[in-house]
């Protein structure tokens, strides 16, 4: 899976329940653009909708869980 970094930014914040507003206001990009990063993630992820996200990130092997945190891995080819 070929993320950029700030697509998996993005993934985390998203996996960690984040809205695209704080999304937005902890990156200091805009809303769109948190948005356009969304949507590729869909697109890399094959999925069609956010809340589809983190179980997709999680089966394709993006993040782990411990101790109730996410952690974004393997997000770059190796």
């Amino acid at each position: 899976m070929n993320l950029t970094k700030r697509e998996r930014e993005v993934l985390e914040l998203i996996c960690r329940g984040n809205d695209q507003p704080t999304i937005a206001e902890q990156l200091h990009i805009a809303p769109a653009t948190v948005d356009t990063h969304r949507k590729r993630i869909c697109e890399k992820l094959g999925v069609h909708s956010e809340r589809d996200i983190p179980l997709a990130a999680y089966r394709a092997g993006l993040f782990s869980i411990l101790d109730e945190s996410v952690t974004v891995i393997n997000a770059l080819p190796t």
